[in-house]
């Protein structure tokens, strides 16, 4: 009797340990969230816009290196909301270079609940434009790039959403006087749930 009691002690302790180790294959009580910029279209990486242009020009390279991918979730009937990083390393990218159908710049598991807003932490950006001889710096205000989701996206539990954001190739020069560059993005997002 005391053998059967053993044994029984051994494998409830072996299925607790194996729930705590592994819980999001057995229990997936949580979704999985995925950034990826998206290919641009032929128009923009091969139409740098007028030769000579002032303010508002096209650029046919945008180099940005991405330290960090935050998604804000407003969470199950609006009780949790907050920020998750769900990148774990820096990426760099030329945004008109990108095949395929985009590149991942972040991913990982999040609690079920809406997304509203992502937001990608932007260390450095360079692009190659109109009249230059190679790729100028180019600042990005604040250091990150917010796009609002609308409608938002929905996490499921155990289900993969993908967000592909993407870019119109511009930058804006000139505006304050003293030259400098700032990257003026038009970021349109389109989200896809698994079902």
């Amino acid at each position: 009797m005391l053998q059967f009691g053993l044994i029984g002690l051994a494998l409830g302790g072996g299925l607790l340990g194996a729930v705590q180790i592994r819980p999001v294959t057995l229990l997936p009580f949580q979704g999985t969230v995925s950034v990826q910029i998206a290919n641009p279209s032929v128009e923009f990486a091969s139409n740098p816009g007028p030769n000579g242009c002032h303010g508002d020009c096209w650029v046919s390279s945008l180099n940005l290196t991405i330290d960090s991918v935050s998604v804000h979730r407003s969470g199950e009937l609006n009780l949790t909301a907050g920020w998750l990083q769900i990148s774990q390393a820096p990426t760099s990218l030329d945004v008109a270079k990108i095949t395929g159908l985009g590149q991942l710049v972040g991913e990982g598991s999040i609690p079920p609940g809406f997304i509203n807003l992502i937001r990608l932490q932007v260390s450095s950006a360079t692009a190659l434009g109109p009249n230059t001889n190679g790729p100028r710096p180019i600042s990005v205000p604040g250091g990150k790039i917010d796009v609002v989701l609308s409608p938002s996206g929905q996490v499921k539990s155990g289900k993969l959403t993908t967000v592909f954001l993407s870019f119109q190739l511009r930058k804006e020069c000139g505006g304050n006087g003293n030259g400098e560059c700032k990257l003026k993005p038009v970021v349109i997002p389109k989200v896809l749930e698994s079902t």
